[in-house]
C-alpha cells in the first residue's frame, strides 16, 4: 500500500537526499529531490526503481514529477561522466534514453510540475512526460549542447521530433536559448505557465481528473503514438552521435 501524502515515510526512501515517491489519493508524485538532481548511474537507477512502483500502483493513477529545490533537473553530473570510462559512458547514456522511454510509455497519464531549473537531461526528462507545467518566476529551462559542443544522440533527437513543434527544436538545438515558464508556453515546451498558485498545486488539478483514463487504453494510445521516438530510444541506434562518438563531446566540456 502506498504512504499518503503527509505520512512519514516516503516509498523509495534512502535515507539521503534523493528522489522519493509518495501517493496522494490517485495521483502519485515522484519527487526528484531538493538539489541540483543530476543524473549519474546511481540517480538514474533509483528512479527506474521507483518507476517499477509507479508501474505497479492499483488504478486509478496518475503521475506528476516534481521536485523541492530550486532546480528540477539540472542535467548529468559531469564530475561523474569524467570519471566513467568510454565503455561506461556509453552504457550510461543507453541507460538514461531507455529511462526517458519508459516515461513516454507508462499506462498512466504523467505531468511534469516544473517548479525550478531545468537543463540538459532535465529538458529531455520533462519532454518524455505527457504534459508539462512550469512555474512563472521561479526557473529556466534550456539546451545548452550546441554551446558546449555536447553532441545529440539519435534519441534525443527522435524525442524532440515527438514531443516539440519543429520551430522549437530547431529554435532550442541551434541557438542555446533559455526559456522562462511564459517564453516556454509560447514555444509549446510547456503547456501551462502557473502564475497564481504553486505549480504542484496546478498540477495536482490538471492530473487529478486524468487518473480515472482506462490505463490499457492510456498505453496502447502513446505506444502508437510514439513508436517511432519509443524505437530510437530503445534501439542500436541509441546512443549514435553522428561525429564519432563522445570523445569529442567529453573535450568541449572539459573546456566548457
Amino acid at each position: 500500500m502506498l504512504p499518503h501524502l503527509g505520512e512519514e515515510r516516503a516509498l523509495g526512501e534512502r535515507g539521503s537526499p534523493g528522489p522519493e515517491l509518495r501517493q496522494d489519493g490517485e495521483l502519485l508524485i515522484l519527487d526528484l529531490g531538493p538539489d541540483q538532481n543530476l543524473f549519474d548511474g546511481n540517480r538514474v537507477a533509483w528512479i527506474n526503481s521507483l518507476l517499477d512502483e509507479v508501474e505497479q500502483a492499483p488504478t486509478p493513477r496518475a503521475l506528476i514529477t516534481t521536485a523541492s529545490g530550486k532546480h528540477w533537473c539540472n542535467g548529468a553530473d559531469l564530475g561523474w561522466i569524467f570519471g566513467v570510462g568510454e565503455s561506461g559512458l556509453e552504457s550510461f547514456a543507453a541507460d538514461v534514453l531507455r529511462l526517458y522511454a519508459r516515461f513516454v510509455a507508462l499506462p498512466m497519464i504523467s505531468v511534469a510540475a516544473l517548479q525550478g531549473h531545468a537543463f540538459a537531461n532535465g529538458v529531455m526528462l520533462a519532454l518524455a512526460h505527457d504534459y508539462r507545467l512550469m512555474q512563472c518566476g521561479r526557473g529556466r529551462m534550456g539546451l545548452p549542447y550546441a554551446d558546449a559542443g555536447f553532441f545529440y544522440t539519435w534519441g534525443e533527437i527522435s524525442l524532440l521530433r515527438a514531443k516539440l513543434p519543429p520551430f522549437t527544436a530547431l529554435e532550442m538545438t541551434t541557438t542555446s536559448r533559455t526559456y522562462d515558464a511564459d517564453a516556454a508556453a509560447e514555444r509549446g515546451l510547456v503547456d501551462l505557465a502557473v502564475r497564481d498558485e504553486p505549480v504542484l498545486t496546478a498540477a495536482t488539478e490538471f492530473a487529478r481528473p486524468m487518473a480515472h483514463k482506462n490505463a490499457g487504453v492510456i498505453e496502447a494510445l502513446k505506444r502508437h503514438l510514439f513508436a517511432d521516438a519509443l524505437e530510437a530510444l530503445c534501439g542500436p541506434r541509441a546512443t549514435a552521435t553522428g561525429h564519432g562518438g563522445h570523445e569529442p563531446a567529453r573535450a568541449s566540456l572539459e573546456r566548457w
